[in-house]
């Protein structure tokens, strides 16, 4: 099943998010819009992984929360991404203590890349995707500043990812608070 590990928006995020993108008068180019029910923070991208995989997986996530990372993540724009040939329009995010943050990410990778060994392991860099360029085009650079949110999240999942003819389809496997 593919698997990813992410953190959903807050409804109010999620509704401040709405509100700016609509107000944005220049947008990027040709993309395609992804649903704003499943806007999330991913924190690690696990791909295919054997059902008989996920529980083991499940528990390795647990284990990594030794130390959890705390603080805000702070959204204040749109732009394009990855900074060459970009493909996505995300919403900026800017954890409160990015060091902490990637350390916690590496560690995690690292717990369950026996579990999940088609982990993708690109350096992190947190965003929220808006949309995805269509097949094999590039998008513009492109950078849109917004009234800035500040958002604290308390726990994130690990979800299976259901690819469907209509978008992907989100279920919430297992839960993991931040605020220990």
């Amino acid at each position: 099943m593919r698997l990813f590990i992410g953190i959903p928006l807050s409804e109010d995020l999620s509704e401040h998010l709405k509100k700016a993108w609509h107000e944005s008068a220049d947008l990027p180019g040709k993309y395609r819009p992804t649903s704003p029910e499943n806007w999330h923070l991913t924190l690690a991208f696990l791909d295919e992984v054997p059902e008989d995989k996920v529980e083991t997986l499940a528990e390795l996530i647990a284990q990594s929360m030794e130390k959890p990372p705390r603080g805000e993540f702070l959204i204040d724009g749109f732009e394009t991404f990855p900074a060459k040939r970009p493909t996505h329009v995300t919403a900026r995010v800017v954890p409160e203590h990015p060091e902490t943050w990637n350390a916690f990410i590496v560690q995690l990778r690292d717990f369950i890349s026996l579990a999940a060994p088609s982990i993708d392991r690109k350096p992190w860099t947190a965003h929220i995707s808006i949309g995805r360029a269509e097949k094999g085009m590039a998008l513009p650079t492109w950078r849109k500043e917004i009234e800035p949110f500040r958002w604290k999240p308390n726990e994130f999942y690990l979800i299976k990812s259901t690819l469907t003819a209509k978008g992907s389809v989100y279920e919430h496997l297992y839960s993991y608070p931040l605020d220990l």
